[in-house]
């Protein structure tokens, strides 16, 4: 009996999972404007952040976070409110919002960064391991700079040495395989923590009444590490094909940088390679729009239950110290009890019009 119930439960989460894609799917191909002009400035936005980045690589330590990711909030959050809330939104207008209080730290960039950089270092440190035994050793100019090294160590020689062996030798091709697969990793690394916070994002878009989204993140947390197992198996079900891809036109970019690029300049190829990713993230943006908005709905009361009961447990915990009564308390609870409910029949109501939709449509056409 068990096993049944277990084996409907799965039936369930999955039929879930695959209503997300088709959901995202249709809301896609359906739509009427596959190329809206808020998406055009992102577009703008970014190709002309990455011809500045292939001149000034470095540059990208300011567009990233104050350019880029701030213009794919407002791409995101105007066509959010745009189809989901059918309200005008201006791109200039939500760039602004991003910089206030509801917004600002939402995407946690510092954080995204910190993964990013650990999993270049993780991923070049290894490559580095694997290929000094069976390529760098048999590199004449290696063996004689380790030789020479080999009873006494004077870093700083060694270093200016070492600089003059990878640029007169071919281990410098090597190097730049192995730094452009770590910059790959760490790229695909930021991409996954910006989709799974631009989930969370979705909350002041759909609910009346903001608050700052760096209060969320516990809410978030609290939901992913109770609900592991769905919440990856919503998004990844949905988009594994586009990470695929990401990959794919990762590579491919790398190999064109490998043959086509003077002197191995790995910001350079990193730059192209970043062309190549936009591509297929620029394709698919509508479709990974809808799928966040699809996962945020599908989690939403799930939310709001969690930021009731985390709020509930704090007063009820540290009452005395800030002399809350029990009546004062349980005034509390049905206010917040009495919120949770209308902002789920707003979503309700919001996760129903496509619903609504398809059936007058069908009407239509059969008239």
């Amino acid at each position: 009996m068990n096993n049944s119930n277990s084996s409907k439960k799965e039936t369930m989460k999955e039929e879930t999972n695959k209503s997300i894609f088709k959901i995202a799917l249709e809301e896609t191909l359906h739509s009427k404007n596959h190329f809206p002009t808020h998406l055009f400035i992102f577009v703008a936005v970014t190709l002309v952040s990455l011809i500045i980045a292939y001149i000034f690589p470095f540059s990208l330590v300011l567009t990233v976070p104050f350019v880029i990711i701030p213009a794919y909030f407002s791409y995101s959050s105007v066509q959010t409110v745009t189809t989901k809330k059918h309200l005008p939104a201006s791109f200039m207008v939500m760039f602004k919002h991003y910089f206030s209080r509801f917004f600002l730290g939402g995407y946690r960039l510092l954080t995204g960064f910190l993964k990013s950089f650990l999993g270049y270092l993780v991923t070049q440190t290894g490559l580095m391991l694997i290929f000094e035994p069976l390529v760098f050793s048999k590199i004449d100019a290696y063996k004689a700079l380790m030789n020479k090294y080999e009873n006494s160590l004077n870093l700083e020689e060694f270093a200016k040495d070492y600089a003059v062996v990878i640029e007169t030798s071919e281990m410098k091709k090597y190097l730049f395989i192995i730094s452009l697969t770590a910059l790959l990793v760490a790229t695909c690394i930021f991409i996954q923590h910006i989709a799974r916070n631009s989930i969370k994002m979705r909350r002041n878009l759909f609910i009346p009444e903001p608050f700052p989204m760096r209060t969320f993140t516990p809410i978030e947390k609290k939901v992913i590490k109770e609900h592991r197992k769905e919440w990856f198996k919503s998004y990844f079900y949905s988009t594994w094909f586009i990470q695929v891809l990401v990959i794919l036109f990762g590579v491919g970019g790398g190999v064109f940088s490998f043959f086509f690029l003077k002197d191995y300049d790995y910001l350079s190829g990193y730059i192209i390679m970043l062309f190549a990713i936009m591509i297929v993230l620029l394709f698919f943006a509508n479709y990974i729009n809808n799928v966040q908005d699809a996962i945020y709905i599908k989690f939403m009361p799930t939310f709001e239950e969690t930021y009731v009961n985390m709020t509930l447990e704090f007063i009820s915990k540290y009452k005395d110290k800030i002399n809350v009564s029990d009546e004062d308390l349980q005034k509390i609870q049905d206010f917040l009890n009495n919120k949770k409910e209308g902002q789920n029949k707003t979503q309700q109501d919001t996760k129903e019009e496509p619903e609504q939709k398809e059936e007058i449509n069908k009407e239509d056409e059969n008239k």
